[in-house]
């Protein structure tokens, strides 16, 4: 096998065939996409490792396999850690074999991480070792075998973390979705309970309730079937009359009267361009109280007020062509 050259003449697959057909020993430095060491023995494979990882020591501390105790028993002074090939041959207080099959599946884990990997190169130092020494090693092919049956393993674990984070996130849109319904149905709720409540509100006879356009169907005055002249008042000048509302039962001109706004109809006495017109409460009631044929003594009678200021009403109301004349 050559010292050094690309990966991607010569995969971690091929390196490591060649190295157990030449039982090679030493470590196969890889650089590139990830940084690593492979560890031989004779051709056997004794540890797979990335660079930068805490000591292997701390890890087998991490997972169980030694005690603090452990390690400051195996470490000379002066060592960065305790060799702990020897360790495994002198104390029996550790598991040797529990850490076998903790080196092998760490060994084809990260081995995993560079099958396929095209990109970087190696370098073989023929001397190199691991400080821990060889507590454990295994052939390539047994090494491969585990290698991709984790990298199976990685896979299958990713689309089924793939698979549940779509899951939660679908449930997350769905619940979403449902509150937002509920929230547009609250709303809609709201509008219909605030339409009945001003349905229920409004007075009985508002003018909001009467059609709002000029109506030049009728004739005169009065309601279908009334004699021209059976409304207080008679003929306006010029033989004009207004088209008043029919007698109203008894209190229709108090609640009239809470709306300023009202709709007028008449017959062919409407202003120009005008359907809409707005009084003012006491022009609606006379307007009202006029159309029961009250006279202007009764209207001021009724309305509690000066006869003068009902006059000046009725005048202004005959002058818009709201009001025939009042006796």
């Amino acid at each position: 096998m050559m010292r050094r050259g690309p990966l991607a003449d010569n995969p971690i697959e091929a390196l490591l065939d060649a190295a157990a057909q030449e039982r090679i020993g030493g470590v196969i430095e890889l650089h590139g996409v990830i940084e690593g060491q492979v560890y031989l023995v004779e051709g056997e494979v004794y540890l797979v490792d990335l660079v930068d990882r805490p000591p292997l020591e701390r890890r087998l501390l991490e997972a169980g396999l030694l005690t603090e105790e452990q390690i400051a028993r195996h470490t000379e002074p002066g060592d960065e850690g305790p060799y702990l090939a020897l360790a495994l041959d002198t104390d029996g207080s550790i598991d040797e074999h529990a850490i076998s099959d903790w080196l092998f599946d760490l060994t084809a884990g990260t081995l995993a991480q560079f099958i396929d990997v095209r990109e970087g190169e190696y370098e073989l130092d023929p001397y190199g070792s691991h400080p821990a020494g060889i507590l454990a090693s295994w052939t390539a092919a047994e090494v491969f075998e585990r290698a991709r049956a984790i990298q199976i393993e990685n896979a299958r674990r990713a689309e089924a973390e793939r698979a549940e984070a779509e899951r939660i996130e679908a449930e997350r849109k769905a619940e979403i979705e449902r509150r937002e319904a509920e929230q547009r149905a609250d709303a809609e709720r709201a509008r219909a309970a605030q339409a009945e409540r001003a349905d229920a509100d409004q007075p009985e006879g508002r003018s909001e309730d009467r059609p709002a356009q000029t109506d030049r169907s009728t004739e005169a005055t009065g309601a279908p079937g009334e004699a021209p002249g059976d409304h207080a008042g008679g003929a306006a000048s010029g033989g004009e009359r207004a088209d008043l509302p029919p007698p109203a039962p008894s209190g229709v001109e108090d609640h009239a009267a809470e709306n300023s706004q009202v709709l007028i109809v008449t017959s062919d006495a409407v202003p120009e361009g005008t359907d809409r017109i707005e009084l003012t409460p006491i022009e609606w009631r006379v307007v009202v109280l006029a159309a029961r044929g009250m006279s202007l003594a009764d209207l001021a009678r009724r309305l509690n007020a000066d006869r003068d200021e009902v006059g000046g009403v009725v005048t202004e109301l005959s002058a818009r062509g709201l009001l025939a004349t009042v006796g």
